[in-house]
């Protein structure tokens, strides 16, 4: 009973050492994002869902987010388009954004995010990998 009580503490006092924040998640997959809801707001993070990347640019207008997780490969515009526009418009919260993808074993992808230097996580990806990404952000 001990232990488990350690455990607990543990859990708490590192959830506590990251701010809670608004996240916007943007996938075209509906799993993809509910994964991703359902790990951050056990953390105690607000998220906000989007599978349209135009939509996002009009959600920037009015809402402020602390961090953007967002997929590359998306109907209708790419992530890398929908990034671009977000680094001209919210240069600061450019460098708040989290890329995952399914696609690294292509060239054009890998050049891309080792051009950008900014967090990206390959899918699938696990619990502990998305925690750890987040919080070395918002932690900044």
């Amino acid at each position: 009973i001990e232990e488990d009580s350690e455990i607990a503490i543990t859990i708490a006092d590192t959830s506590q050492a990251v701010k809670r924040a608004k996240v916007l998640v943007v996938d075209d997959e509906p799993g993809v994002r509910s994964l991703i809801r359902v790990i951050l707001t056990g953390n105690g993070h607000i998220v906000e869902e989007c599978d349209n990347p135009r939509q996002v640019l009009e959600k920037l207008i009015d809402t402020t987010y602390d961090l953007i997780i967002m997929d590359l490969r998306m109907p209708g515009m790419s992530g890398m388009e929908l990034y671009s526009e977000i680094s001209t418009r919210w240069p600061n919260l450019a460098r708040r954004v989290i890329i995952i993808t399914g696609d690294t074993s292509d060239a054009v992808t890998r050049e891309y995010l080792d051009t950008l230097q900014i967090p990206s996580i390959t899918k699938p990806f696990d619990r502990k990998t998305l925690e750890e990404k987040v919080n070395a952000i918002l932690s900044e």
